[in-house]
């Protein structure tokens, strides 16, 4: 048992964690998110409009040129893909509803980009979300394992796809792109390597989680932390759970959705982009797409907020020729409804759920993971 788990335990038994240790989380949050903010303004401030060309000013007006008609059919695609994105995640938890994934998309969203490295609140929040619906922490374990790797698998291989549509419709080879996609396919392979030796030997399981034991402790000691770990008995386990996910043909399901996904965001970065009136092609559009999915890999801001906009833009105009205003416009329009609108409909999502769960909940009953544990996940 972690000691995550002896904590959650000690909850329901009416004890807590002492109070410090969220005081601590909460002030590394706060670190973090001033941090992150501190960064995205001085890309917004300096970076862009050194980009485009001209002010700020005129990127707004271009914006503003959008009808409500339009910004509807763009909330259209962006819901839709959210939607698109639950068949992954019931994939990886079944049982899970299609309303539940779709809750746990945006409130996890939510939190992750407002906090650098926020990716591990995201998931403590959602741990504590299923557990209060009845899943067990093996489940959420295989939940969390196998929707990152399908994720960053995605992300991975779309600079070669973007690569091969740009050849078939006979655009000039980019060296820039090609040399993104020569090291995310290479990535992508030494990541497939490691899953599938950990699926097809047990033997390799346990080295692999012996291997990602080793910086883990050093972290703790990096951090003065008495924390002991050994991941291999859990990566043993989340084997037998993958194997057994894959067989029942979970992974035809998977990478449906994650294409259904993909399609959908890149349709919306082709729509905010065309709505303004741009002259990029679909094969150039899609390769900014490409690149800003590499890029949110980037965890210094939330969700790489800042770096994605200005690697989008500078690939868009300096490569393929696209015009500066209506370029950064439309990749800001994209991103505000990626990223931006992320965050109120999920924090929304998240009072809903806290309303409901206070409300049917019997005085008696304590919490399955005390928030204490949801803090100290994301430090």
């Amino acid at each position: 048992m972690t000691d995550a788990d002896a904590r959650a335990l000690d909850a329901s038994r009416g004890s807590s964690a002492p109070a410090h240790l969220s005081w601590r989380h909460a002030a590394l949050i706060t670190l973090k998110l001033v941090v992150g903010v501190v960064l995205v303004f001085a890309i917004y401030r300096k970076v862009l409009p050194f980009i485009a060309g001209a002010p700020w000013a005129t990127v707004v007006d271009v914006v503003s040129q959008l009808t409500k008609r339009q910004v509807l059919l763009l909330a259209v695609i962006w819901f839709a893909g959210l939607w698109a994105h639950t068949f992954v995640l019931t994939a990886a938890m079944p049982r899970l509803t299609h309303r539940r994934a779709l809750t746990l998309n945006l409130t996890g969203s939510a939190v992750s980009n407002l906090v650098p490295m926020g990716g591990a609140l995201g998931i403590g929040l959602n741990y504590w979300m299923t557990r209060s619906w009845g899943f067990s922490r093996p489940a959420f374990t295989l939940y969390t394992f196998v929707t990152n790797l399908w994720d960053v698998m995605a992300k991975l291989s779309l600079p070669a796809l973007a690569l091969g549509a740009l050849l078939l419709t006979g655009d000039v080879t980019h060296p820039q792109l090609a040399n993104l996609a020569e090291v995310s396919m290479a990535l992508l392979g030494v990541l497939l390597l490691f899953v599938l030796a950990a699926l097809c030997s047990e033997r390799a399981a346990a080295s692999i989680g012996r291997m990602l034991t080793r910086p883990i402790q050093l972290l703790f000691r990096l951090f003065r932390s008495k924390r002991t770990i050994d991941l291999s008995d859990s990566v043993l386990e989340l084997r037998r759970e993958s194997v057994g996910l894959m067989r029942g043909g979970g992974w035809i399901q998977l990478s449906l959705g994650m294409l259904a996904y993909s399609a959908l965001q890149a349709l919306l970065l082709w729509a905010s982009l065309h709505m303004l009136g741009t002259t990029l092609t679909a094969p150039e559009i899609f390769a900014g797409y490409a690149l800003e999915r590499v890029l949110t890999l980037i965890m210094i801001t939330p969700a790489g907020t800042g770096f994605v906009e200005a690697g989008m833009t500078g690939l868009l105009i300096a490569v393929f020729g696209g015009d500066p205003i209506t370029t950064v416009a439309g990749v800001l329009i994209y991103r505000a409804f990626t990223f931006g609108l992320e965050i109120p409909v999920g924090a929304a999502n998240l009072a809903v759920w806290f309303w409901r769960r206070h409300a049917n909940r019997p005085p008696d009953q304590a919490d399955p993971v005390p928030p204490e544990v949801v803090l100290e996940a994301a430090a």
